[in-house]
């Protein structure tokens, strides 16, 4: 039986955007954090992911993009990209991935403010609401995780019964219903960064970084650690 502190009574499912997944630490903190919530996403998500992992892993921007594109392919950041979505995927289990999002009963219903390249993804939360409306659950929580909010019409999907949040602000709202959870999970967090090591200073200043200060704030004063001034992790 789950216990989503955020849908007493029922469950609470997280659609994550490919630029939740991206951000190293910001990804382990959101796997770390799974039997809070079920984590789902899509083949297009995944798409998404390993096109881009390189340029954020190794943060190229410019004529370092232009020239790391140019000298395209690069099997070996390929491999890198592909074990990282592995161990998301080992992490969830087969049922992570969403299918039939494409459907037409599914794209009628996308708000026309969501941006173009957004669509597949508020498909991808629609398609999960639609289900769980399907089976009679109504205790259930959709979250649509994304840094690109204003894309995604959230006045709009939350008429649908979809709540569009930011992964700074998903992690907030995790630490204020469950604070003790995740304070624990987060301390395995740090102690499975080994190699090279992680700090919970560390990881307070990626927490700050994504706009999770709520969650960087608590748990501060749980540890009685400050963040790094200028934070270098993602």
């Amino acid at each position: 039986m789950t216990d989503h502190p955020l849908s007493p009574g029922g469950s609470t499912y997280a659609i994550l955007d490919a630029n939740a997944l991206l951000p190293p630490r910001l990804s382990d903190v959101l796997f770390d954090l799974r039997s809070l919530y079920l984590p789902r996403w899509t083949v297009d998500i995944e798409k998404e992911f390993l096109r881009n992992w390189a340029k954020v892993v190794k943060k190229l921007i410019g004529d370092e993009l232009s020239a790391y594109k140019a000298a395209s392919p690069h099997p070996a950041d390929e491999r890198k990209a592909e074990d990282r979505l592995n161990a998301y995927r080992n992490a969830v289990g087969d049922e992570y991935r969403l299918a039939g999002y494409g459907a037409p009963h599914i794209a009628l219903q996308v708000p026309s403010a969501v941006n173009k390249g957004d669509i597949h993804v508020a498909q991808a939360a629609i398609l999960m609401r639609h289900l769980l409306v399907s089976e009679g659950v109504t205790s259930d929580k959709v979250f649509l995780v994304s840094s690109n909010v204003k894309h995604l019409a959230v006045a709009d999907m939350g008429q649908l019964g979809i709540e569009v949040i930011s992964p700074g602000a998903f992690l907030d709202l995790l630490v204020q219903a469950a604070p003790v959870r995740l304070t624990a999970a987060l301390d395995k967090t740090v102690s499975d960064l080994a190699k090279p090591p992680y700090t919970k200073s560390n990881l307070l200043g990626a927490l700050t970084l994504h706009g999770a200060r709520s969650t960087a704030a608590h748990l501060r004063k749980a540890w009685d650690v400050q963040p790094p001034r200028k934070d270098r992790q993602s």
